[in-house]
């Protein structure tokens, strides 16, 4: 699991770099029932919700999995873009080198760490 933290003062409103995402996913929530949705779709609805919500934490486990490439680089442009603070469960070696991360924590020991490259190696063998 990795986490990021930064301060971004609270502005109320969607992020910026939620937009394009949040555009995306209503237009294929108005045009499409929820149920018809597939796994990846839905994962990208929930997402963008999540990023346009104002909160300052996302939670988010796995969430660059079922999603074709062009999905998952726009999930991790909009998540990376994000100003809060993010802890992320990931297999992806590639989302976590582009989220950047600054502290790392270890399961099941709970260890907390700065981030460093050698963690790359540690997430390669999961």
């Amino acid at each position: 699991m990795t986490t990021r933290t930064e301060s971004a003062p609270a502005t109320g409103g969607p992020h910026p770099g939620a937009v394009g995402l949040v555009s995306l996913a209503l237009l294929i929530a108005s045009l499409v029932a929820m149920a018809a949705l597939s796994g990846g779709e839905k994962t990208r609805l929930a997402l963008a919700c999540l990023v346009h919500s104002g909160a300052n934490v996302l939670l988010l486990d796995e969430p660059t999995n079922n999603l074709d490439p062009a999905s998952r680089d726009e999930v991790l442009r909009a998540v990376s873009a994000y100003p809060g603070a993010i802890v992320m469960v990931t297999h992806d070696d590639g989302a976590v080198a582009a989220l950047q991360p600054h502290r790392v924590l270890l399961l099941p020991d709970g260890a907390e760490d700065m981030w460093t490259p050698d963690y790359e190696d540690l997430i390669s063998l999961a």
